[in-house]
């Protein structure tokens, strides 16, 4: 186990509600080197109070984005712009923030999604998702 998603993610103060916005329950998500680690110790998981969620990076699809809506007007940026993260991990930002888009209202984030691709989120700048 590498550790928690969000462990792996760094941003600023000012940013973090809105990676915290993009990433939801994702956040809490375990890494797994492989695969057959985590059903390994599927046993162990099984006896925590909580349910445990967790995956392998290497196993993500690559990402694929056919869009570019950095020129759109109210769109700030990518929540991928957002944070750092170690190289090994990129498939997974990139799979959880690639398509979350940082808007500058929740107006625009609603505008936004009635005509943008399925798959696309946005998060108003005040943190609403």
């Amino acid at each position: 186990v590498r550790g928690i998603v969000a462990d792996v993610f760094e941003t600023s103060v000012e940013d973090a509600p809105l990676v915290q916005a993009a990433l939801g329950s994702a956040a809490e998500h375990l890494i797994v080197e492989a695969a057959s680690a985590l059903l390994t110790d599927a046993a162990r998981f099984g006896e925590l109070p909580d349910r445990v969620t967790g995956g392998c990076p290497e196993r993500l699809p690559p990402f694929q984005d056919g869009r570019d809506l950095r020129q759109v007007e109210g769109v700030i940026c990518s929540a991928l712009d957002l944070v750092r993260f170690p190289e090994r991990c990129g498939r997974l930002a990139r799979h959880l923030l690639g398509k979350t888009i940082i808007v500058d209202s929740l107006q625009r984030a609603f505008q936004l999604s009635d005509v943008n691709a399925a798959g696309y989120r946005f998060v108003a700048r005040t943190g609403e998702l």
